[in-house]
């Protein structure tokens, strides 16, 4: 019997810079969100990580091998190889990829058509503000 529970964390509390993480297996699902302050940001976050998510158990992805791909690719942008914008399922080399972009698709389909809000403007610039006002502010501040 499938079962998933999706929590929402503040930022810094999940497990590695990231806006939505996953746990477990094809029965018993971990989805955990960051905290935006807005339930639809959050349900949107969740809903692209069970898309990801179920992709990676049909395919035989491990959520070792996507924490690790995610962690590569985090240490690359502290050391200036990505924005702080990038995502790493937008990465060619992410073992994950085609998934990521097709959770993004659907989220951004629900995101404009069922909750009517704009994508860019209302959903991903004030996530990812969020994310990096957490992560790289301080980098910011020593770069200006």
């Amino acid at each position: 019997m499938l079962s998933i529970h999706i929590k929402s964390l503040p930022l810094q509390d999940l497990r590695y810079p990231t806006l939505g993480d996953f746990l477990g297996d094809e029965n018993q699902r971990l989805i955990m969100v960051a905290e935006t302050g807005d339930w639809r940001k959050e349900f949107l976050i969740a809903f692209h990580e069970q898309i990801e998510q179920s992709l990676c158990f049909l395919a035989g992805v491990s959520e070792r091998d996507v924490k690790a791909f995610d962690e590569m690719f985090e240490e690359e942008t502290r050391q200036g190889l990505h924005s702080p914008d990038d995502e790493p399922g937008d990465d060619p080399r992410a073992p994950y990829f085609h998934f990521h972009q097709l959770a993004t698709k659907l989220e951004r389909e629900l995101c404009e058509s069922g909750f009517k809000m704009k994508w860019d403007e209302d959903y991903m610039k004030p996530i990812y503000k969020l994310y990096s006002d957490t992560f790289y502010k301080e980098k910011r501040e020593t770069e200006n």
